[in-house]
This record gives C-alpha cells, structure tokens and sequence, in this order.
C-alpha cells in the first residue's frame, strides 16, 4: 500500500528549467516543451558541414540501397538483435519475432514490401514510450531523470535492415581519414 502511494505521488511535483509544475498534465507540456526547445536550438554549437568535400556513390553502389528487400537480410538483421531486451510498445521483445519467425516471417516482409513500394510506413509504426528513470533519490527536476525510449520492434528491425545496407556502401562514402569514427 505504501508503494502504490508513493507512486501516485511520485510526481507531484516537478521542474523543468526552474519552473514548477503540479498537475500530470503541466509535467507533460513542461517536458515537451523543454525538448523541442533543445531540439530546435540555433546556434554556433552545432557542427556544420559547409566546406566539406563527400564522395559520391557510383550508380551500381545507389541503386542497391534501393533493391527490394529480401527475406534473408531481414532474418540476418532479425538474428543479429539481442532478442532479450525489454519489449517495446508493442509488448514483444526481438526474441519472439525470431522465435516465432515461421508463423509472422509474411507479415514482416509484408511491411518491408509496403515500405519499399511506398517508402513510408504507418505512424504508429514508430510509436515510442519515453520512460524516466530517476538518477538519484527524490528526483523533481528534469535533470534529475535519465530519459530511455522503448521504441517498437518492427520500427527496430527496419532501421537494422536500413542500416546494414548502408554499412555495405559506408567505405566509398567516406575517405580514409575519416574511417577512426565508423
């Protein structure tokens, strides 16, 4: 009973750069509101890529980042996720998508079919819960808090399968000096 209480208390009040919230729904905007603040910030702190010469990628090497994706790069990137972690928003972690793999193997290269004919997804598809841990006993600021994202498993997966595709191309893209930050 004590920590269902707490719980229920747990954010009755909370700041956010020095302004003091109350209400689940002041907490919500004052959040929000602070990220998209940080998020949309201009300024002279942001790297800029003016003057900066990139490699091209041939014709060959563009035209297979847009092949249709094939089953067996799916089931790699699949294999290749750590299947234990917590689930996302959908409920399912990679390990039942793996494990199950036989029975939902149409419907997940049903979705990379959409995309690769689309080349967009349904929205919901990126659906993510932000979840804050507190960093220390009696957190009520912001900054008190470490922000994780539960980001649903299929969302995961496509970016996985996006991303191996660009590892394959990375090195034409990108000179010899700068191969210490891939």
């Amino acid at each position: 009973m004590a920590n269902a209480r707490a719980r229920k208390n747990f954010l009755s009040k909370f700041r956010v750069n020095e302004v003091s919230f109350s209400s689940n729904e002041a907490i919500k905007e004052g959040v929000c509101r602070a990220y998209q603040s940080l998020l949309s910030e201009l300024g002279d702190w942001r790297p800029s890529i003016n003057g900066l010469n990139f490699k091209m990628l041939g014709e060959d090497s563009a035209s297979s980042l847009e092949v249709m994706f094939f089953e067996k790069e799916v089931f790699a990137a699949l294999s290749s996720c750590c299947g234990d972690k917590a689930p996302g928003p959908d409920s399912f972690t990679m390990g039942f998508w793996l494990f199950c793999w036989n029975i939902v193997k149409s419907d997940i290269l049903g979705l990379f079919r959409e995309f690769y004919l689309h080349g967009t997804f349904q929205r919901s598809l990126n659906s993510t819960f932000l979840v804050f841990i507190p960093k220390k006993e009696g957190a009520e600021d912001l900054r008190d808090f470490r922000l994780i994202s539960l980001v649903g498993s299929m969302y995961k997966l496509l970016a996985k399968v996006l991303t191996n595709r660009l590892k394959l191309v990375m090195g034409k893209v990108i000179y010899d000096s700068q191969q210490a930050f891939i």
